[in-house]
């Protein structure tokens, strides 16, 4: 998925759309035992099953721009939402996040993801020669109940940040 911003504000700065973020994932049979296979370089080409029952959320960004403003958050769960509700075998969510990446981590662990476990030294790093990458995973099931409390959470007659979101997600986001 990709989070296309296409406001009037955004078209008259840039002269164009522009992308907020993206949502990249692959099929997987099982949760991996090994952790060589969550190489950077791997290839989804040898892992990817149609018929999988685990989603590894590969990769997810959103633009500097567009951060600490829960439009990461939403972006993230709608697109986890999307795959899920359109695959009914996923049973669990798999990810891999940098330990340095405090901001990705609490967006995850607020949607009910748990640390599963650590691969020492896998990311290079900023401020270190290396960091720890965190496998974390989600049990689908749990899906409804986040779909209630999500709600709940941001469709407040009284949020600016609805009013945000319904603009950049409902009119401009695309799948790809």
């Amino acid at each position: 998925f990709v989070l296309i911003d296409s406001s009037d504000e955004t078209i008259f700065k840039h002269g164009k759309s522009f992308v907020a973020g993206y949502f990249c994932s692959e099929l997987l049979q099982s949760i991996p035992n090994s952790d060589d296979f969550f190489s950077l370089d791997h290839s989804p080409d040898k892992t990817h099953s149609t018929n999988g029952n685990t989603l590894y959320v590969s990769s997810f960004a959103i633009h500097p721009e567009y951060r600490n403003k829960k439009i990461g958050k939403s972006f993230f769960y709608n697109s986890l939402k999307s795959i899920c509700t359109s695959n009914k075998q996923i049973s669990k969510v798999l990810l891999l996040v940098n330990q340095e990446w405090q901001n990705a981590k609490h967006i995850y662990e607020s949607l009910g993801f748990k640390d599963l476990r650590i691969i020492k030294n896998f990311f290079p790093s900023l401020h270190n020669n290396f960091s720890d990458g965190i496998i974390m995973t989600f049990l689908v099931f749990f899906l409804d109940h986040f779909i209630a409390c999500f709600i709940a959470l941001f469709k407040g007659p009284s949020s600016p940040f609805f009013e945000v979101f319904d603009g950049l997600w409902s009119s401009s986001t695309s799948a790809v």
